[in-house]
């Protein structure tokens, strides 16, 4: 464009264009109330630990406690086989999924 005659120049924006800034960093920490908890301690243990790697550890520590009990009740050894299935439904995500999500 000729600098002489940039007033001709018309600035037209449709609509989602233009100079428009967004931050797309999600942040999951401002919906934690204050009934679940201090947002900096549980931003600080994320860093840590994500809650998919802790609750992956305790599910772990659990059925391998439970299998090694002699007695459990049938509710107690229904929901064993039910945790064990979702254990293994999510093992088999992460399987299916790491390939597609790999950039290199």
């Amino acid at each position: 464009m000729y600098p002489w005659i940039w007033f001709w120049a018309p600035n037209i924006y449709l609509p989602w264009s233009g100079s428009v800034t967004q931050t797309i960093e999600p942040d999951l920490f401002d919906s934690i109330g204050p009934q679940a908890g201090n947002a900096t301690i549980e931003r600080k243990a994320c860093e840590v630990a994500s809650y998919g790697r802790q609750l992956g550890l305790i599910i772990e520590v659990l059925l391998d406690t439970a299998r090694n009990q002699e007695t459990m009740s049938a509710e107690a050894r229904k929901a064993m086989e039910r945790l064990e299935v979702i254990q293994a439904e999510i093992e088999q995500l992460k399987v299916e999924e790491l390939p597609r999500l790999s950039w290199g």
